[in-house]
């Protein structure tokens, strides 16, 4: 028994070893398999970043996994993904892989991404299968089965995200997240399918228009399948769009690229408030709380073959009888409710589709409004036929739709219709249009969020096919007000097809308040940007405070504006001519008072590129405050902060390009320009770089207080931010200054300045900044202007010091030199002194040596003695 025991505890650890050890023997081959098969049958790059083989996962199946994968498109598709994800996991009979085919029971693919593409000419990126091997039969040769054996159990997708865009007609179509389970043996001929999915966020659009957003569907039930002849039959398959429920029956069948199918939509069990569920507006979080009554009557049909351009037939027909709603916590209902729609293609090309909403209409805040639609041909040239009447209480939906935030209140009154075609709206055909009536609102108050509330006293429009006459405008946006009167012309391509909007207009204000705007606009635009943070979507934020100009407008506007206030400046009697016209605010002679003076302003401001807004101006400004000015202009502290501290008046002339940041303030290194001022009386008290240059000048000279009583002309440049000012002079009294230099973008200053004295012309630099100057005297240049006031020629000058310098020189060399030769002289007769008294050849030896070291000591110091001279 023990023999027995040990003998299977060894097979049991030989099988334990063999099932841990196989999938790393398998992964080579299989990992070749899937890539023979990949490139045999796509022509597309697949990429994966691991291949990971289990035996114990589905066991007795082995599991092969791709991690994160994707096919990649090549030709007119090169480098765009058509799927990629996270996993894909395939259940593979684990017997089949030793043979020269297996078979996958089960396919799983985790957060898979697909975007489908039909480009401009028609080809789809998903169109990467090579020829089928009926193609690459070869005349005489059977064709070789596939090596891949399909028999699938089970497909399962979750998180799926689906984008498909056909390019030929603009059109796009995303949702997600997707999930969908399919179970079936399809290695059958005929089986049974079953099938659960569901879509959140189903988004459609064509060209502009969008015909769904934020949808949710769920698809339920069971699909039989007769897959040899790739037909599958629908019997009472449950559809749900939102709360809108539908059975499908029918059946569809697939036939090489075509599709040919005959479906039925129930929509028998609906009531008013699962349509309602369609709207946007009412599928909200208070949707629970609604109730709602009135006769429902919604169908549905597909019948016909999808082939290429061509599509089959289809109707979808909504009617509602004597309708209503109430929300639960609100006091009234909306009621009279009659709706009679229809969307209608008898099969062929998608414009052949109709609209026809033959009634609309509903009665609530005690107004009936109603209106009507009919449209047809919309791909190639729309026609279409409206119509609208009636009154709306704004003050009314507070007490029918629960507003978040918002306040409003106000008539709003329609008695208009149009019928034409949009070829005849591009072309300005407006003749062949036929427009009229009246479109009008009285008392409209609007209270959202942060932003000022928003008032419209009075606005009426009359309408004609050529142009909507603006004959009231009467808003109040917070404190800021605004009354035109005129024109607009091509309203119907800018409502219908965001065309260029143009027109003629006499705007009016007593007080534009720009401050109050741009705050609103920049606390809403980062509402929306913390929203869209905290629901981690990814969205382009745009730039907060920045005035948008409409690229989509050509206005040309006489404007008179009594009191205009931007950041610090306060700006009174504009008047003159502006034009909008592609994302550019042009301003032309604009007269106005500002800095305590007067002004007249030619000016473009351009938000073409809206991430780098741009100010040209060209101003003259007559007897404006040096004080005002830069109190109320960041830029002028900041590059010349001495303007705050000059009591007086100026004239100036300036042009000046220049960026602005995100705030509209001018970034100071792009700002590039010239200019002149001019001021015949000003005063600067206390200025320390000034203060600073009259201590170094010394000579009882007072720079703490100029006051000009002569005029001043200043020509300045301003270079990349650097205000570069050309020499001038300032009188005072019996003093002149002269001065010239650059003031930089970090208020440094490096100034010449001559201060003209009656005795004498002292020259300095100045240095540092405006509040901390550095101050250097130029004494060399100073003793020049000295020479040249006495009248003395500098040149002679130097000239007859050279020549006394000179004999002064060889004075002093000659002199060095006799004395010199005095020392030799004496040392030699010395020296011969020392021989003479030697009386035997021993000692006269040793005094010649010691005569000979006299002369040589002489010699060298005589040498010194010439040679300091020299120097």
């Amino acid at each position: 028994m023990k023999r027995f025991l040990k003998i299977f505890a060894i097979v049991l650890a030989l099988l334990f070893a063999i099932v841990l050890i196989i999938p790393s023997l398998l992964s080579g081959k299989i990992s070749d398999i899937v890539k023979r098969e990949a490139n045999a049958m796509l022509n597309a790059k697949v990429e994966f970043a691991e291949l990971d083989i289990s035996l114990l996962r589905h066991f007795p199946k082995a599991s092969l996994s791709l991690l994160d994968f994707s096919v990649t498109g090549v030709g007119d598709f090169e480098g765009q993904r058509l799927v990629s994800g996270e996993r894909i996991e395939v259940a593979v009979d684990l017997f089949s892989i030793f043979g020269e085919s297996f078979e996958v029971s089960k396919v799983w693919l985790l957060s898979p991404e697909i975007h489908g593409v039909i480009a401009k000419n028609g080809a789809a990126n998903w169109e990467i299968f090579s020829a089928s091997p009926e193609e690459e039969v070869v005349e005489g040769q059977a064709s070789e089965p596939s090596s891949f054996k399909l028999s699938l159990k089970q497909l399962a997708i979750e998180n799926a995200k689906i984008y498909y865009t056909d390019n030929t007609s603009a059109m796009h179509f995303h949702t997600a997240p997707v999930s969908l389970t399919l179970s079936g043996d399809l290695s059958a001929a005929n089986t049974t399918l079953n099938l659960s999915a569901s879509a959140a966020d189903i988004t459609f659009t064509l060209g502009s228009d969008s015909y769904a957003s934020g949808l949710t569907a769920t698809l339920n039930g069971s699909v039989g399948a007769d897959l040899v002849n790739n037909r599958y039959t629908l019997s009472s398959l449950q559809l749900a769009v939102n709360s809108v429920k539908a059975a499908l029956d029918g059946w569809v069948a697939l036939e090489d690229d075509d599709i040919d199918t005959e479906i039925v939509l129930d929509c028998s069990g609906n009531n008013f408030k699962d349509i309602l569920s369609l709207v946007p507006a009412f599928y909200t979080k208070d949707f629970k709380n609604l109730t709602a009554a009135g006769g429902v009557s919604l169908t549905g049909a597909v019948k016909g073959r999808m082939s290429g351009e061509n599509y089959p037939a289809f109707a979808l027909k909504l009617k509602v009888a004597d309708g209503s709603f109430k929300y639960a916590d609100l006091p009234k209902s909306v009621t009279a409710i009659n709706i009679a729609a229809a969307v209608e293609n008898k099969g062929g090309s998608l414009d052949a589709t109709t609209v026809d909403v033959s009634r609309f209409g509903a009665t609530f805040g005690g107004q009936s409004f109603t209106a009507t639609l009919k449209a047809s041909t919309p791909l190639s040239d729309l026609n279409f036929a409206a119509t609208a009447k009636g009154k709306v209480d704004l003050g009314a939906i507070k007490d029918i739709y629960p507003l978040e935030d918002m306040a409003l209140a106000g008539i709003i009154t329609a008695d208009a219709s149009a019928a034409g075609k949009l070829s005849d709206i591009d072309r300005g055909a407006y003749d062949r249009l036929a427009v009229s009536g009246q479109l009008g609102v009285e008392g409209i108050e609007v209270e959202y969020g942060k932003f000022p509330t928003i008032e419209v006293n009075r606005a009426l429009a009359t309408l004609s096919p050529s142009k909507m006459a603006l004959e009231s405008l009467s808003v109040k946006i917070g404190k800021s007000d605004i009354t035109a009167t005129g024109n607009l012309t091509n309203y119907w391509g800018y409502l219908l097809h965001d065309k260029v909007l143009s027109g003629r207009l006499d705007v009016n204000s007593q007080l534009l308040d720009l401050n109050e705007l741009m705050a609103a606009m920049s606390d809403e635009a980062q509402t929306e940007q913390e929203e869209a943070e905290q629901s981690q979507e990814q969205v382009a934020s745009e730039p907060l405070s920045v005035i948008e100009v409409p690229k989509n407008l050509d206005l040309a506007l006489d404007c008179k504006f009594s009191k205009v206030l931007y950041d610090k400046m306060v700006i009174d009697n504009l008047a003159g001519a502006a034009t909008v016209r592609g994302g550019v605010l042009s301003l032309d002679n604009l007269g106005m008072n500002m800095f305590d003076g007067t002004a007249k302003a030619s000016a473009a401001y351009s938000t073409a590129n809206i991430d780098s807004p741009r100010l040209r101006l060209n101003a003259t400004f007559n007897q404006a405050s040096f004080k005002t000015t830069a109190a109320q202009v960041e830029m002028i502290e900041k590059i010349v902060p001495l303007f705050n501290k000059i009591e007086g008046t100026y004239t100036m002339s300036l042009n000046a390009d220049m960026a602005l940041d995100q705030t509209m303030s001018p970034v100071l290194k792009s700002v590039n320009g010239s200019g002149k001022i001019t001021s015949g009386n000003f005063k600067l008290s206390n200025i320390p770089a000034l203060t600073a240059l009259a201590k170094s000048v010394g000579n009882g000279v007072d720079l703490n207080t100029i006051q000009s009583s002569e005029a001043t002309v200043i020509s300045f440049t301003i270079e990349n931010g650097n205000v570069i000012t050309k020499p001038f002079d300032i009188k005072l009294g019996k003093t002149k200054l002269t001065l010239s230099g650059l003031t930089g973008l970090d208020q440094t200053i490096d100034y010449k300045v001559a201060v003209a004295l009656p005795q004498i012309t002292l020259h300095a630099k100045i240095g540092g900044t405006f509040t901390s100057p550095k101050i250097g005297l130029d004494t060399a240049k100073s003793a020049e202007a000295a020479l040249e006031k006495a009248g003395i020629n500098k040149q002679e000058v130097i000239e007859e010091v050279s020549q006394k310098v000179d004999s002064a020189k060889q004075a002093l060399i000659a002199e060095a030199e006799a004395r010199a030769a005095k020392i030799v002289a004496a040392a030699r007769e010395e020296a011969d002194k020392l021989v003479a008294k030697a009386t035997n050849p021993i000692t006269k030896i040793a005094a010649k040596a010691a005569a000979d070291k006299l002369i040589a000591e002489a010699e060298r110091k005589a040498n010194e003695i010439v040679e300091q001279a020299r120097k």
